[in-house]
């Protein structure tokens, strides 16, 4: 990637993981209890080489059937400027498509000096934060998610979602190092984006495939938690009479985060009169 720094230089800080863990139950309050602004009440969805995942993300709600995706996140040709300007949207739901590793994602290049434009920030920070080289971005990763924590354009609202790429729950490093090992899960995609992309529960699969799980978006429609929408994979797989290797499939799913939460109901708004109603 375009990142000149390296996992290997990072340390275990006690102090910023109790303020991500903080920040983490923070949003989950605020997300279970409505605290959040009534626009943020929406679904999102971004892909990059991979079919966009909107109309799937707006049969969570029925009321966001007939919702109109935003013209800059159609499409499948994200890049990481596009990712900052999406995750800086708020939602409540999200649904990412996109070539994953266990480190992270493949997006469309963007070159350096634009991005840097359009955060609007110095090309040099001081460590240990991002460092910017001339060579065109790419990559949805612990160094991008950072970088935008860094700069306070981490998501306020917390959010939900699926994320369709191979490995993106995978632990890197399982197959060479003792789960004690600091080298063990360093730079996990889907950790990344739960602490510094404002997520609070990402159903993921950790392995090489092409499938989704199937019901999800119906299942969440229902009222049903994230875990139910998972859970529903491994009920519908189990009822195929064919293709025993794809009945399979749905073990290499699993949720980081909390999979208790479910969608938060349509944001209550104030009238003229000083009454209530959901919009």
């Amino acid at each position: 990637g375009a990142a000149l720094a390296r996992l290997s230089r990072w340390r275990f800080d006690p102090r910023l993981e109790r303020r991500l863990l903080r920040s983490y139950f923070a949003r989950n309050h605020a997300y279970r209890t409505g605290a959040f602004p009534a626009e943020a009440w929406r679904p999102a969805a971004i892909a990059a080489d991979l079919p966009n995942g909107w109309r799937a993300v707006r049969r969570a709600h029925p009321r966001w059937h007939a919702l109109e995706q935003p013209r800059a996140f159609r499409g499948r040709a994200a890049t990481p400027l596009t990712f900052a300007r999406w995750l800086a949207t708020p939602a409540v739901v999200r649904d990412i498509r996109a070539h994953t590793d266990p480190r992270g994602s493949n997006l469309h290049r963007v070159p350096a000096a634009l991005m840097l434009r359009a955060l609007g920030t110095r090309a040099r920070w001081p460590p240990p934060v991002w460092q910017w080289s001339n060579r065109p971005l790419r990559r949805l990763d612990f160094f991008l998610l950072h970088s935008l924590w860094g700069l306070g354009r981490s998501p306020k609202v917390g959010w939900i979602g699926l994320h369709t790429g191979c490995d993106v729950t995978s632990p890197p490093g399982a197959t060479r190092f003792d789960y004690r090992d600091r080298r063990y899960l360093q730079g996990q995609a889907a950790d990344a984006l739960l602490f510094y992309g404002g997520a609070l529960a990402i159903c993921g699969r950790a392995k090489v495939f092409y499938d989704a799980p199937t019901g999800f978006y119906e299942t969440l429609a229902h009222g049903e938690t994230i875990g139910a929408a998972w859970r529903r994979y491994f009920t519908e797989e189990a009822q195929r009479r064919i293709s025993p290797i794809s009945r399979k499939r749905a073990y290499f799913w699993n949720v980081t985060g909390d999979w208790t939460l479910r969608l938060p109901p349509p944001p209550v708004s104030r009238t003229s009169a000083g009454s209530t109603r959901r919009p």
